[in-house]
């Protein structure tokens, strides 16, 4: 897969059109977010037809698209947490602490420990 390819991957999958409204927004929403030169700039990469891609462009997606996974990753642990704790909370006690201690490391703002 070429780099311009990838990038344009990465981006419409970091900034899917769907959560944003329309692809306009989405284009937008990238160029905010990953701090590009120009909304122009992150226009050619979401049609994939940038003539390259720079290497720090490219961190600024990988490292977006981390992010994205470990937010997700973290709900997903604190989900089963709660469902654990609604099982047999007393059993799965050190279960549901790892689980949500782990969910704080990634960064989620919505574990139980963050409100400590």
């Amino acid at each position: 897969m070429s780099n311009v390819a990838e990038a344009q991957n990465l981006m419409q999958t970091i900034f899917p059109a769907h959560k944003h409204g329309n692809v306009k927004a989405a284009i937008w929403a990238a160029y905010r977010g990953l701090k590009l030169t120009t909304e122009r700039r992150a226009e050619t990469i979401w049609y994939g037809i940038a003539k390259r891609i720079d290497a720090s462009e490219m961190d600024a997606l990988r490292e977006a698209r981390a992010k994205q996974e470990a937010a997700q990753l973290a709900a997903r642990f604190n989900q089963t947490a709660a469902w654990l704790r609604q099982s047999d909370p007393e059993f799965y006690q050190p279960t549901i602490d790892t689980l949500e201690r782990v969910a704080f490391q990634l960064g989620d703002q919505d574990s139980p420990l963050a409100k400590e």
